[in-house]
């Protein structure tokens, strides 16, 4: 069982500087820049693991954070560095085990710093919540 978030669901976080949305992904980013997604997963599964579709453009380091939220408490889950690699590539996180409970919200967070950097998508391996 898998879920998705493509790029088009992402938006730039308030105060998160600028980029632009252009052919399915994020590009153009000026300074640090951060992008924030709804995760579309349902109360009673778990997330196993999250891949990230990023091309870092060949430089700096790009940060994916998995986020649960409740009231103004945030917790991030788990955070997936991509400090290497050149071209289009799919990080998977390590295993993230959560499972999907009802008055929290999870966010994916991302932060890129170069102009050259580019974000597809992030997925999601998913089972049952145990």
């Amino acid at each position: 069982m898998n879920a998705a978030i493509g790029a088009a669901s992402f938006q730039v976080e308030a105060g998160g500087g600028t980029a632009a949305l252009s052919g399915g992904a994020w590009t153009s980013f000026s300074g640090a820049t951060t992008l924030l997604a709804s995760v579309p997963i349902p109360v009673g599964r778990r997330i196993n693991y999250f891949i990230a579709e990023v091309d870092r453009g060949g430089s700096s380091t790009i940060l994916v954070d998995l986020i649960r939220r409740s009231g103004g408490t945030e917790v991030t889950l788990k955070t997936i560095s991509i400090s290497s690699g050149s071209g289009w590539t799919s990080t998977r996180s390590s295993f993230v085990g959560a499972d999907i409970e009802d008055g929290y919200v999870y966010e994916v967070r991302v932060t890129c710093t170069a102009a050259s950097n580019k974000l597809g998508a992030v997925r999601f391996e998913l089972t049952n919540a145990l």
